[in-house]
């Protein structure tokens, strides 16, 4: 079959149901478990928590992969590889709390969840390459 020969709305309706039934939302404490297809480098399926807050909403992981890297003495926090996470943190309007070493969103109206959302697992998805970046 060639590029051709595909038909654009069957494509898209075949992709749509990919992505959008590999995604599970479910609730929990803080607000909403978002997880989606795609996969750390352990396997894991990427996640991460909608919650509300008296000014907006506010998207979070649960500081696991930042914790790895620390772990595996990665420098996340100076050098090319702390210029990168910050770089792709800010794409998404967010940033990492070195304390508890969670990654978040700035604080945004809801009617911006799906477009948020999107940026947000966007930088999660590219996050993990710090791993094996090199110091090159």
């Amino acid at each position: 079959m060639s590029l051709s020969e595909l038909q654009p709305e069957k494509l898209k309706r075949q992709l749509c149901t990919l992505f959008c039934g590999s995604i599970n939302v479910r609730p929990v404490p803080s607000g909403l478990a978002i997880t989606s297809a795609f996969e750390d480098h352990s396997g894991d399926p990427i996640s991460f928590y909608l919650s509300p807050t008296d000014d907006g909403i506010r998207m979070e992981d649960d500081g696991a992969y930042l914790s790895h890297l620390i772990a595996k003495d990665v420098p996340i926090d100076q050098g090319p590889r702390g210029q990168l996470l910050d770089a792709i943190l800010a794409q998404a309007h967010g940033f990492w709390y070195r304390e508890t070493l969670e990654i978040r969103s700035e604080i945004f109206p809801e009617s911006e969840i799906f477009r948020r959302a999107v940026e947000f697992l966007s930088s999660l998805i590219r996050i993990p390459d710090l791993e094996v970046l090199s110091r090159d």
